[in-house]
């Protein structure tokens, strides 16, 4: 009997595993997305290559940074150190294939971890539910913390179990691999420590508590040295580490400023961390739903036609309620899991509270991605919790009617991701080669910004600065030094802040959901120090300070 359940465990294994290869089958040429976080990661990843450090190389000066941890920038290095390149088309082709190994390894793994709580089929739903999230599938082929993280936590509590003192160990390496990919794997740490704290082993929560912080220790000892270097105290321009510019500073920085987009706003008090984390319980509540179902977009899309028939806010109503419902069955599940596996729900709790106190609500879908297969767990709890107040048919229907309906919404929010939201990209490398391909959230607006940073690399000179909503991914494509747009300030203090770099062109982008170089666009487009030389479709603008020595036409 024991043999029969073997084999069909291992069964359902290799069907999601299967499952997960038909989902990377059309996305393999091409490299890995490097928009976005991605572009800093690499642009980290170059310098440990180079053996200049862990340093900004987009940045005048290639400033030491302490934002991110640097174990993905490592594994980029790695990447680069096998192809023996920096080029982003060459080591990224890499780079998308070890990421999808790793979601061929992640997604097998969910199934063996959600078996031992919920059983075989709803551990199979559980697995389901976290592969055809949209959100999973691009973090898949983007090269973020995300998936990485994912599987090093899945690998903690895989192995958390065994009794043998290599398996702990494995766990602990584990736990440090997640601290060193994303800040928040502390929390990894803390619920190993805690979990032994529940059970009474007070010299193994001793323990546990000083290995964990030989990495914090190590990281943020490193990130005190970057603070109170002299080039730190004295940057290559006035607001290179500016408290708002979040890509030259440490995290702790940057989240004491009440909004980091609007600096001018001061710093936040205990009172100000008090209520912004009690504000982003209710988005937090239904980013829960969103990590099991999909995003608000997705949602609003398989609704439009309901306008035919419902109210004006008949739509918006019915999708929050949902997502409600949903969030309100994940809670239930969640005190159910504790009994089960307590150390899962002690991650949960405390990523969920810091990510609370962060003031990025837009990327709670992003930021609970890794967490999506215990949620998924929490949501399959709660539900049968709900199931047993009913009689026994009723409950079976009901599991059955709900999982349905949530993998139903799921299996339509990714093919409109395919079908609407993946795009063909063609690009030329540096040795001439063109390279086509295809990247998720490829719009119109990215092709422009494609189209800016070609102009500026064959138009400007090498020792141009450009400043740029999205600087690291401008610096791979054109080998410009490039810096981000200042924030908050009044036109004429931009200006000079700009002048100071000092800086020879800006691009203004209309990328979504945030244009970062929105909040200088104003003061550049009516200054009389600036020109405009270049636009594509109108979606971007390149603009050029007069007397650069550049000849440029608009276009």
């Amino acid at each position: 009997m024991q043999s029969l359940d073997s084999r069909k465990d291992l069964l359902c294994a290799l069907g999601v595993f299967l499952l997960a290869i038909t989902n990377w089958s059309g996305r393999l040429a091409g490299p890995i997305d490097l928009r976005w976080d991605a572009a800093v990661y690499y642009t980290l990843g170059t310098s440990l290559y180079e053996g200049k450090g862990y340093r900004l190389l987009n940045e005048p000066g290639e400033v030491r940074a302490n934002q991110y941890p640097p174990l993905l920038p490592a594994i980029v290095a790695v990447h680069q150190r096998i192809t023996r390149s920096t080029d982003p088309f060459i080591t990224g082709r890499l780079m998308r294939r070890s990421w999808m190994i790793l979601y061929l390894l992640y997604i097998p793994g969910v199934f063996w971890l959600a078996k031992r709580f919920v059983g075989r089929r709803l551990a199979v739903v559980v697995t389901l539910i976290t592969l055809l999230n949209p959100q999973s599938t691009f973090l898949s082929e983007a090269a973020f913390a995300e998936l990485p993280f994912a599987v090093t936590s899945l690998s903690f509590f895989l192995l958390r179990p065994a009794r043998r003192r290599a398996a702990t160990i494995i766990a602990f390496i584990a736990a440090t691999a997640s601290y060193l990919l994303r800040t928040i794997g502390i929390t990894l740490l803390a619920a190993w420590t805690l979990d032994a704290v529940r059970q009474r082993r007070f010299r193994s929560a001793a323990a546990r508590a000083a290995l964990s912080m030989i990495p914090v220790i190590g990281w943020q000892t490193y990130v005190h040295s970057v603070e109170t270097s002299a080039e730190y105290q004295q940057p290559a321009y006035a607001y290179q580490r500016a408290e708002y510019m979040f890509y030259n500073v440490s995290y702790a920085v940057n989240i004491k400023l009440k909004d980091p987009f609007h600096p001018t706003d001061g710093r936040a008090t205990v009172s100000d961390f008090v209520v912004r984390s009690l504000r982003n319980l209710w988005p937090l509540t239904f980013g829960l739903a969103e990590s099991v179902t999909s995003s608000n977009n997705y949602w609003h899309q398989q609704l439009d036609w309901t306008g035919r028939w419902l109210p004006r806010f008949g739509p918006a109503v019915l999708i929050r309620g949902s997502q409600l419902l949903v969030a309100i069955l994940i809670l239930i599940g969640l005190n159910r899991l504790f009994y089960l596996e307590p150390a899962i729900v002690f991650y949960l709790g405390l990523s969920l509270l810091v990510v609370a106190i962060a003031p990025w609500p837009s990327q709670y879908i992003r930021y609970l991605s890794p967490m999506a297969p215990y949620i998924a767990m929490a949501l399959v709890l709660g539900l049968t919790v709900i199931s047993r107040l009913l009689p026994l048919n009723h409950a079976t229907y009901l599991t059955a009617i709900m999982l349905c309906l949530i993998l139903v919404q799921q299996a339509i929010s990714l093919f409109l991701l395919y079908r609407n939201d993946q795009n063909n990209v063609t690009e030329m490398t540096r040795n001439g080669e063109r390279v086509r391909f295809r990247l998720s959230y490829y719009d119109e607006g990215f092709r422009s910004l494609d189209a800016a940073q070609d102009w500026i690399r064959e138009r400007t000179r090498m020792t141009d600065v450009i400043a740029a909503g999205a600087p690291h991914w401008l610096s791979l494509r054109t080998g410009r030094k490039a810096i981000m747009v200042p924030f908050g300030a009044d036109p004429p203090t931009l200006e000079r802040l700009l002048a100071e770099v000092p800086v020879n062109y800006f691009i203004f982008d209309d990328i979504v959901p945030l244009s970062l170089s929105s909040f200088v666009a104003p003061a550049i487009e009516h200054s009389s120090g600036w020109r405009q030389v270049f636009t594509s479709d109108g979606h971007c603008r390149v603009f050029e300070r007069i007397g650069s020595g550049v000849e440029g036409a608009v276009h």
